[in-house]
C-alpha cells in the first residue's frame, strides 16, 4: 500500500504543478451555467466563494434509491478520524466504533491536528501567487486553474472548474481528471444541437443528435465486459469523435459526460445519472458491475428534487429507469467514476497495479458508496495479492447493491472457494433478474465444467454465445469443453480464435499455449510462450519465464530460429509427452489467468492450467469477477491460497 500512497502523493504534486501551466486552457473552458455572465463580460465572471455557497442548488446527491450523502461538516472543535477502508474523514467527539460512510467496524485512525493544519497551509501562498498573477496580467487564467477553498457537502449542481478542483483537493484527489467537463470548439459545436424552448426539449434534441451520430457511424457500444485498449476520454475528446465516422468504441460514461457538458454550454443545468436497470430489460446495462451505465438527468427548473427526465444518449432507450434503479451524481462522483475507469485501464492494459490502486483509492474517497468502484478496488487488490481484502470489497459491493452483476460476481467468489451449491444459488438469482444475462450463463457453464457436467455446460455456453457472441472468454471455455470430449483439433481452433480476439493479451496467449500443448501442437505452444514474454512488463519477465517452464515444460522457451527443426522435433521433454488433456479434474479446475502472486505483484503464483504433478491442490476454481469476459480457464496446480484474476484484457 505504501507504493500506492507514494503514487497518490506524486499525482497530487503533479496536479499542483499543473496550475502554473496554460495547458491549452485558452481554448478550453468549463460549460456556461444559467444566470451567469459570458466569459469576458466583466469581473462578475469571477464570483466569490460566498456567492457560490449561496447557490440555489441543494446540497448532497439526490437519488431515488435513497443513497446516503458523503459530506460531513468540518468541526474544528472535535477530533477528526480517518477510515482506512474507504478513506472517509469525519469528526467525532469520541472514538467511533464504525465508519459512517462504509459502515465498517475497526480501521479508524485519529488525524493529528497538525495534519489538518497542513492541509490548509496552501491558503497563504495562494494570496502571494494571486498578486503575482494580477501584476502579470494573467489573473483570469490563474483563477480558472486554481482550486477554490471549499467546505461542506458537494452541491448537486454544475460546478465551475475551480469549484470542482476545490472539492477534489479537499479529498487529496485533484488532477487533470477535473477537466472532464471542459468545453472546446467541438463541445461548443455539439451544444448548438440543443435546441428548444425548455430544458427538457433542449436535452431531447441533443440526445436525438447524438443518436443520429451513432447511426451515422460515429460510435458504437462497447461490450463493457472489459476496459477497451484506449484510455477513457473527457468531453473534448468524445465530442471530437462524435464529429467523425470512425465507429469509435465509447463508454456510457463518456457519452453522458459530453452530453452534459454540451447541455450546460447551452444553458441547461444537466447532471450525470448512474443507471442500473430499465423496465423490461432482460440483461443488465453494465454486465461487469465495474464500468457502470450512465444517462443524463434534466430538471424543468432548478436542480432540486427528482429530475424531470433521465435520457439515454448511449443506446437511446425510450423508457426511463424506475424509482430505486438510478441515482443522480454530483460532479465529484462523476470524477470518481472516471477515475475508476482509469484504474481498470491501468490494471488491464498497462499492467500497472500500483497506479491502478492509487486511482481507485482516490475514487472511493470521492464516492465510497459506489458498488462499481468497490468492485474495481476488489480487482486491483486481488491482482496485488490482497485476496482477503479483495473478497471483502466484493462483499461490500453486493451489500451496497444486490443486483444481477453483483450476484454474478459473488457467484464467482463461491466458485473460487469450491462452494458450487452457493455459487449456483447466486448465479440463479442473477438469471432470475436478467434471463438474457450472457455473462451469468457463461458463469453457470463454467461451474458445470468444473463439476464435470459437460452436457449442462454445453447448454449454458450455447446460450451465452447466442446472447452475446463476442463474449471474450467463450473461445477458451469451448476449448476446455472440446478437450474434455477428446476433440483436440476443435480445442486448438478455439484457442486460436481467442488469440485473434485479444492478440495483445498475454494471459490469453498463455492459456492458448496450454491448449496447444494438450493438443500436441508443440511448435505453436513455443511460439505463444515467446509471445507471452514479449508482452509482459520487463520487471515480470523472469518470474514469468519460471512460470512458463513449470507450466509448459522445459522445452517451451527453446529458440524459434529454426522453425522447421522445431516442427519435426521428436525429442520433446517428458512433460510434453502423453498430455491428452489439461488435467482439469474436478478438484483442481480453476478459472482465472492472473499469474500475480500474493503480496508482491511481480511474484508469479498458481499457473493458468495446472499440471498433473500438482494434484494435491484442491483449492477449487480461482476467482473471476463480473462478466465471464473476465475469466479464463485454469488448472489444479499451484498455491491453494492463490485466487487468480483476469479482467479480460
Amino acid at each position: 500500500m505504501s507504493e500506492a500512497k507514494d503514487a497518490d502523493e506524486r499525482a497530487t504534486e503533479d496536479a499542483k504543478a499543473e496550475d502554473t501551466k496554460t495547458n491549452g486552457s485558452s481554448e478550453r473552458r468549463m460549460p456556461k451555467k444559467r444566470g451567469k455572465s459570458e466569459p469576458g463580460a466583466g469581473p462578475s465572471r469571477a464570483k466569490s466563494s460566498d456567492a457560490k455557497s449561496g447557490s440555489k442548488a441543494k446540497s448532497g446527491a439526490s437519488s431515488k434509491d435513497g443513497s446516503a450523502k458523503d459530506g460531513t461538516k468540518d468541526d474544528a472543535s472535535e477530533p477528526r478520524w480517518l477510515c482506512v477502508h474507504c478513506g472517509h474523514r469525519f469528526a467525532a467527539a469520541k472514538e467511533p466504533d464504525r465508519c459512517p460512510s462504509c459502515m465498517r467496524k475497526g480501521g479508524l485512525e485519529a488525524i493529528a491536528a497538525n495534519e489538518t493544519a497542513k492541509r490548509r497551509a496552501w491558503v497563504a501562498p495562494v494570496a502571494v501567487v494571486a498578486i503575482v498573477a494580477v501584476v502579470g496580467g494573467g489573473y483570469a487564467l490563474w483563477a480558472k486553474s486554481t482550486p477554490d477553498p471549499v467546505s461542506g457537502e458537494v452541491p448537486l449542481a454544475p460546478l465551475e472548474l475551480s469549484e470542482l478542483r476545490g472539492h477534489l483537493a479537499a479529498q487529496n484527489a485533484d488532477g487533470e481528471h477535473a477537466r472532464l467537463f471542459e468545453v472546446d470548439d467541438a463541445v461548443e459545436a455539439l451544444a448548438e444541437h440543443a435546441t428548444g424552448g425548455s430544458p427538457k426539449a433542449k436535452a431531447e434534441a441533443l440526445v436525438e443528435h447524438v443518436r443520429a451520430r451513432a447511426t451515422a457511424g460515429a460510435f458504437e457500444p462497447w461490450s463493457l465486459d472489459t476496459p477497451r485498449e484506449s484510455p477513457i476520454e473527457g468531453a473534448p475528446g468524445v465530442a471530437a469523435m462524435l464529429a467523425e465516422t470512425e465507429r469509435a468504441h465509447l463508454y456510457p460514461l463518456e457519452v453522458a459526460i459530453v452530453s452534459v457538458a454540451a447541455l450546460r454550454e447551452a444553458g441547461v443545468d444537466a447532471m450525470v445519472a448512474e443507471v442500473w436497470g430499465y423496465p423490461g430489460d432482460r440483461r443488465p446495462p453494465d454486465p461487469s458491475g465495474r464500468l457502470g451505465y450512465f444517462g443524463v438527468a434534466v430538471w424543468d427548473g432548478d436542480v432540486e428534487g427528482d429530475p424531470s427526465t433521465i435520457l439515454d444518449p448511449y443506446l437511446g432507450r425510450a423508457t426511463e429507469p424506475e424509482e430505486g434503479r438510478f441515482r443522480v451524481l454530483d460532479d465529484v462522483k462523476v470524477v470518481a467514476a472516471f477515475l475508476g475507469a482509469q484504474a481498470l485501464h491501468a490494471l488491464v492494459h498497462e499492467n500497472d497495479s500500483t497506479a491502478a490502486l492509487s486511482k481507485v483509492q482516490r475514487a472511493i474517497r470521492l464516492d465510497g458508496r459506489s458498488p462499481s468502484l468497490r468492485s474495481v478496488q476488489a480487482a486491483v487488490l486481488i491482482a496485488n495479492g490482497g485476496i482477503e481484502q479483495g473478497v471483502q470489497e466484493l462483499q461490500a459491493a453486493t451489500q451496497l447493491r444486490s443486483d444481477g452483476p453483483r450476484r454474478n460476481n459473488v457467484a464467482a467468489v463461491f466458485m473460487a472457494m469450491g462452494d458450487f451449491e452457493q455459487a449456483n444459488r447466486e448465479v440463479a438469482a442473477a438469471l432470475e433478474e436478467f434471463p438474457d444475462f450472457a455473462g451469468a450463463h457463461a458463469t453457470l457453464g463454467a461451474i458445470h465444467l468444473a463439476q464435470g457436467e459437460t452436457d449442462l455446460a454445453e447448454t449454458e455456453l450455447q446460450a451465452a454465445e447466442r446472447l452475446e457472441p463476442q463474449t471474450l472468454i467463450l473461445p477458451m471455455l469451448w476449448a476446455e469443453f472440446h478437450l474434455r470430449n477428446g476433440d483436440q483439433e476443435r480445442a486448438a481452433s478455439y484457442a486460436q480464435q481467442a488469440i485473434e480476439r485479444r492478440p495483445q493479451d498475454w494471459q490469453t496467449r498463455l492459456g492458448a499455449a496450454r491448449v496447444f500443448r494438450a493438443s500436441g501442437r508443440y511448435e505453436e505452444m513455443r511460439r505463444e510462450a515467446h509471445q507471452v514474454l514479449e508482452l509482459v512488463p520487463t520487471a515480470q519477465r523472469e518470474p514469468m519465464r519460471e512460470q512458463i517452464l513449470a507450466l509448459l515444460g522445459p522445452t517451451a522457451l527453446e529458440p524459434l530460429d529454426e522453425e522447421e527443426e522445431l516442427a519435426d522435433d521428436g525429442s520433446l521433454g517428458e512433460d510434453e509427452e502423453g498430455d491428452e488433456d489439461l488435467g482439469l479434474g474436478t478438484p483442481g479446475f480453476r478459472l482465472g489467468s492472473s499469474l500475480l502472486g500474493e503480496g508482491d505483484p511481480s511474484s508469479m503464483g498458481s499457473s493458468l492450467f495446472g499440471d498433473e504433478e500438482d494434484e494435491g491442490d484442491e483449492g477449487g476454481p480461482a476467482l473471476m469477477l463480473g462478466d465471464p469476459g473476465s475469466f479464463t480457464l485454469g488448472g489444479g496446480g499451484g498455491s491453494s491460497s492463490m485466487l487468480q484474476l483476469n479482467l479480460g484484457q
